[in-house]
This record gives structure tokens, sequence and C-alpha cells, in this order.
């Protein structure tokens, strides 16, 4: 039987293929998968979550306008959309208030650009301005020049 002399070199080492060979690219897709779809689900997140404080702080602000002696319904929803619509991540609201004989509730609902619905409503007493009766001064104090309290 003849020798047959043994490779030298770079080619001289050949591996034979295994069982796991080609399973890096596979495993990275599903790795990465699941990385993208993490990303997308904090992301998700992290629009709900801008569109409940949208619209709980224009909910509170239009509270504050619709319980003050001169607050108008419009002037509630303007500030409301407004105030909601400056996170540019809110594309649409909707303001609705009820005043009743002693307290007001704003429902503010707003939509963020992914789509998601939001309500949110804040309620509080309504505020009227009650002017105090005026104070009859003696006799003394208005010959003094003086007019009132100092």
């Amino acid at each position: 039987m003849a020798m047959v002399p043994a490779e030298t070199g770079v080619g001289a080492t050949r591996r034979r293929p295994t069982a796991d060979a080609g399973s890096s690219p596979v495993e990275l897709a599903l790795v990465l998968g699941g990385v993208i779809t993490l990303l997308v689900i904090t992301l998700g997140l992290g629009m709900r979550w801008l569109a409940v404080q949208a619209a709980e702080a224009s909910a509170q602000r239009a509270l504050e306008i619709m319980q003050s002696p001169d607050g108008t319904a419009e002037d509630a929803a303007a500030v409301a959309d407004q105030l909601a619509r400056s996170s540019r991540a809110v594309t649409q609201v909707r303001t609705r208030a009820q005043v009743g004989t002693r307290m007001v509730t704003v429902t503010v609902t707003v939509t963020s650009v992914l789509g998601v619905t939001v309500t949110r409503a804040a309620s509080g007493p309504r505020l009227r301005f009650v002017p105090q009766p005026a104070v009859a001064l003696p006799d003394d104090v208005i010959a003094a020049g003086m007019t009132g309290p100092s």
C-alpha cells in the first residue's frame, strides 16, 4: 500500500460539518426579533403613558378655567386642546364640560399618534365670587381722613 503524504498549508485542516453548522444566523435572527419586539412594546407603552399624561393635565387645566367665575366651556376646550397637542403625540382632543349647581366636571378624551384613545376627567367645586358687605366706618375715622384699616 502506498503512503500518501500529509498535506500541509492553509487547506490542510478541513473540518467536517457538524450538526450546529450555520446556526449562528438563525440564532441572531431569533434574538434580534425578540429585541425588536421588546422595543416596539416599550415604544407603544411610552406613547400610551404620554397620552394619559396629556389627558390628565388637560383635564386639570380645563377644570381650573371652568371653575373661575368668568370661565366658559369654549375657553376650557381651547386650553385643553392646546395643552394636549403640545406634546405632538396627540392627534385628536375632545372636551366635555358639565356644570352643576355646586360641581364642575371636565372630561378630556385624547387620541395618540398610534391610535390609543385615553379619557380622563377632573371634578371640583364651582367657585363663586361673593362680595363682602361694606364696613361702616365710625365718624371720627372719616373726619380724620382715613378710609379704612391700614
